[in-house]
């Protein structure tokens, strides 16, 4: 009944955020990198796990880098991801599930333990903190591998949902930013 649930409110998340023209999308994403750069865990943070988006998610490109390392996902078949940082030129290829991640062969592979905040990704979400995730499980596996790090989502305020359908396994986020507030 939850697997049914989550597809429902996907389609309906995916509906609303599509829904957003190019302009609003970079309009709210520069919103809610300003308001994520304000927080006491991303000033504090060296280490920053975050994701590189697709053309219709919040983008996260945005955030300041202020001498933070930022490394993003690599996924693997099976629900694994680790994080790597890029190399500074051409560090970048499209991996597993067409998602744009660091090349391996030229990247740095970082300790989840090392991480310091998640910039997590989302279908959905509720006031309540709960993430409907794209329905791989990666972000719920590797979030509890870093113990150190604090987890914000980010999404688009057209995104939020009443309830979301929460199963045994996801992992709640410590905030939700939108270009409207912070949760």
């Amino acid at each position: 009944m939850i697997k049914e649930n989550k597809q429902e409110q996907r389609k309906i998340c995916f509906e609303k955020r599509r829904a957003l023209t190019p302009g609003e999308r970079e309009s709210f994403s520069r919103e809610i990198c300003r308001r994520v750069a304000e927080l006491p865990e991303f000033m504090n943070a060296k280490t920053v796990f975050s994701y590189l988006a697709t053309y219709d998610e919040a983008d996260p490109s945005y955030l300041p880098s202020d001498g933070k390392v930022f490394c993003y996902p690599v996924s693997y078949k099976g629900g694994i991801m680790e994080a790597r940082v890029p190399a500074e030129e051409d560090g970048l290829e499209t991996g597993l599930l067409g998602i744009v991640s660091p090349k391996l062969e030229t990247s740095v592979l970082v300790d989840p333990e090392n991480v310091d905040l998640i910039i997590v990704p989302c279908v959905g979400f509720d006031e309540d903190r709960n993430r409907l995730g794209h329905g791989g499980g990666y972000y719920d596996r590797y979030m509890p591998k870093c113990v150190n790090a604090s987890f914000i989502c980010i999404a688009f305020e057209a995104q939020k949902l009443d309830n979301i359908a929460v199963g045994r396994y996801d992992m709640k986020v410590s905030h939700v930013v939108t270009e409207q507030q912070v949760y």
